[in-house]
């Protein structure tokens, strides 16, 4: 005894409409995959991307740091007094600074022992990314 209808399958047997079936099923998993991407992994990727893009930039002004406790004995504790070190006075710094960050929760804090670098991402969650230094040590080989 069959536990299937018959001629309930009889559209397999067919090779159009087989291949017009899973041509339809193609279509709507690349548009379920399309809609997983648009409304899901480019948003979380973006904004995984600023937050690495930004943690760059607080690198970059590690690096500065860095030299200007080298050339003037204490870490600065000025942003603007920072990015003035720089090779170009800071224009290109400042620039994707103000493309990644809050410029108004950029924090440069420094003394002659220690210093702090911390902003907050122009993400939804405004994510806080924090770098305090000077980093001793030996770096973890890559």
């Amino acid at each position: 005894m069959s536990d299937t209808a018959p001629g309930r399958f009889d559209f397999l047997k067919k090779s159009r409409a087989f291949a017009m079936s899973m041509v339809a099923v193609a279509v709507l998993v690349l548009a379920g995959a399309a809609g997983w991407w648009q409304l899901v992994a480019k948003p979380e990727h973006d904004a995984l991307m600023l937050r690495a893009h930004v943690t760059t930039d607080l690198y970059a002004l590690y690096d500065l740091q860095m030299a200007y406790k080298k050339r003037y004995g204490a870490f600065c504790g000025d942003l603007e007094t920072l990015l003035k070190t720089a090779p170009d006075g800071g224009s290109d710094l400042r620039a994707k600074l103000q493309a990644h960050t809050h410029l108004d929760t950029l924090v440069v804090a420094g003394d002659g022992e220690k210093f702090k670098l911390e902003a907050n991402v122009r993400d939804a969650e405004r994510t806080l990314v924090r770098v305090n230094g000077p980093r001793v040590g030996v770096p973890l080989p890559r």
